[in-house]
């Protein structure tokens, strides 16, 4: 929940406009004009870990090219299923299962986990389920059905397993089991738990270098913060800005530090504000970044755009307050040029009359 304080209640969106930029922490689903497109479209759909750093593992969103971190075992279940697609049991069955050795209950010992094995009508209890003298795995990896007295190959759509390459599929007529389709061997994986889920993540992710990385937009997304502002009436008075529940993402952070090239889309739903930040290098000993408005409720700023210089000697929070703090200045407009630059200053004059 956003909680705003000021003097006057007049001109809500400017202010917010402001706790804007200084919340580049949330990704929307905006479309992909400012992607660095062709990396992100080779690896699109797939589980990349950062090996030049902790191992960190993120996820290519195919629908729209973003990446997004998937943290802890609980954070990676939770993240795929939010982007799971609904599936029926007949397509499903048209496209090839992969297996991963998981750590979950295997109670007849044949290689499948005991809800692997509910989720597909085979018997959890027996090694041959079918009783046609094939063990359950070894008709899941050839292709063929445990569940018929007599060998039958099953037959897959490769049209619908290439146009859900990359995707979370969940089985909607079950219990909802969420299945990845992995892009490099074309099977589908079953998550099954959040542990199976992380360690078939782990087991299916293509190491990257982190500047390859960073050429791909980080998603993230925050649905409650709590931001208390204090704006005084009159020219050059100062501005307060208290922020709790704030959490800029940790990576473009560390990326600002560096001033290494970066990109990320924020979203705040409540207020149906959306825009695109990019770090685009050193200028003048200070780290020069650009941000873009996409969708902002107040007529004329949706598309403009400014680009500032930060002092990323200075954490990531304390840069941002110091720069749009000048923007509050008569005197200077501070360190930004451009049309969304000038509609700050504009709005800000008009507000502090």
């Amino acid at each position: 929940m956003l909680n705003i304080k000021f003097f006057i209640m007049k001109k809500t969106l400017i202010i917010i406009g402001l706790i804007a930029l200084l919340l580049p922490m949330s990704v929307g689903a905006v479309g992909n004009k400012f992607m660095h497109g062709k990396l992100a479209d080779n690896l699109k759909g797939k589980i990349l870990l950062q090996v030049e750093d902790n191992g960190e593992a993120w996820y290519v969103n195919p629908e729209q090219n973003y990446r997004h971190y998937m943290g802890r075992p609980d954070d990676a279940f939770g993240l795929m299923r939010s982007f799971g697609l609904g599936v029926s049991n007949e397509d499903l069955n048209k496209i090839q299962i992969g297996i991963l050795e998981m750590s979950a209950l295997d109670s007849d010992g044949d290689g499948l986990t005991d809800d692997f094995e509910q989720s597909q009508g085979i018997n959890k209890d027996l090694i041959d389920s079918d009783g046609d003298g094939f063990n359950d795995y070894e008709e899941i990896i050839n292709g063929y059905s445990p569940v018929y007295d007599q060998p039958q190959r099953l037959k897959y759509d490769s049209a619908l397993t290439e146009r859900l390459s990359g995707r979370i599929m969940l089985q909607v007529e079950s219990a909802g089991e969420a299945w990845y389709l992995n892009p490099d061997d074309n099977k589908r994986y079953y998550l099954g738990r959040p542990a199976d889920a992380f360690e078939a993540m782990r087991s299916l992710g293509l190491g990257i270098k982190t500047d390859s990385l960073n050429e791909i937009t980080i998603y993230q997304r925050l649905d409650n913060f709590s931001v208390n502002v204090n704006v005084p009436v009159g020219a050059g008075g100062e501005v307060e800005n208290n922020s709790s529940g704030v959490g800029f993402d940790p990576f473009f952070a560390f990326n600002f530090s560096k001033c290494r090239p970066a990109s990320l889309y924020y979203d705040i739903p409540v207020f149906k504000i959306t825009g695109y930040y990019e770090i685009l290098g050193r200028k003048n000993n200070r780290c020069e970044m650009k941000f873009h408005y996409i969708n902002y409720p107040t007529d004329g700023w949706n598309d403009k755009e400014m680009t500032c210089t930060y002092d990323n000697g200075m954490d990531f929070y304390s840069s941002y307050e110091k720069v749009l703090k000048r923007l509050y200045s008569d005197k200077d407009k501070g360190d930004c040029t451009g049309e969304l630059a000038e509609s700050y200053t504009k709005a800000i004059d008009n507000f502090i009359e």
